[in-house]
């Protein structure tokens, strides 16, 4: 079985056959691809950076939005920076979802998280 990452967003726009479209349409501050926000181009992938938005939005409990990010830092730069070893998966996930180090899955979960 494959899935796939479709209609998640504004990629209904384009139409059947194409693979890409113009648009004035404004996405959510945040969420949408970056050419979408820079050229108005609406791809089907930009769904899937979307979605991936929403998916660490979900594993940090923080929004794309948050004080926090600011300038150069967002979520997604956050998540890649946490890819180095000077930030730990568990710096980056929300503690109640990780858990305690003393939880017999949490090296499990901690891994888990690494893989995405």
């Amino acid at each position: 079985m494959v899935a796939y990452v479709a209609d998640f967003g504004i990629a209904i726009l384009i139409g059947d056959g194409d693979s890409m479209t113009e648009t004035m349409t404004l996405g959510t501050i945040g969420y949408m691809a970056p050419e979408f926000g820079m050229e108005g181009i609406v791809l089907t992938r930009g769904d899937a950076y979307s979605f991936g938005i929403v998916q660490m939005e979900t594993f940090t409990q923080k929004k794309p939005t948050d004080e926090m990010f600011v300038g150069v830092m967002n979520l997604k730069q956050r998540i890649v920076d946490s890819l180095f070893p000077n930030i730990a998966i568990d710096e980056v996930v929300d503690a109640e979802i990780l858990g305690m180090e003393e939880d017999r899955d949490f090296t499990s979960r901690r891994d888990c998280f690494s893989l995405l």
